[in-house]
């Protein structure tokens, strides 16, 4: 129910000329490329948002931590691809990771 749900969402991501929307389900991708990957990323939590609100019989807080999950890699990636760190840059990526090991259990 919960991928329908997001598949749905996923198909009505409106064309922008800077994010090629993919038309096939989102489990028929085949193949990403790098590009895709980062414009999807800034998408992509609004979407699994959509998907996952309106908890029917499961608790609220398992859905919460679903996202939570999802921010903190999407973020850790984001600041991955910098050129260059420094040591605030690193701190955030550490705190990024941490929530991400600390919420993966959801999945």
């Amino acid at each position: 129910m919960r991928q329908q749900a997001f598949d749905d969402d996923w198909n009505e991501i409106p064309p922008n000329p800077r994010f090629r929307v993919q038309r096939n389900a989102y489990q028929e991708v085949k193949q990403w490329q790098s590009k895709e990957i980062h414009k999807l990323s800034r998408s992509i939590p609004a979407i699994l948002a959509s998907a996952l609100q309106n908890p029917d019989s499961s608790p609220h807080h398992i859905f919460q931590n679903a996202l939570k999950c999802f921010h903190a890699l999407v973020d850790f990636s984001l600041m991955a691809q910098y050129c260059s760190h420094t040591p605030d840059t690193l701190s955030y990526m550490e705190r990024y990771l941490m929530r991400f090991h600390c919420t993966k259990d959801v999945f």
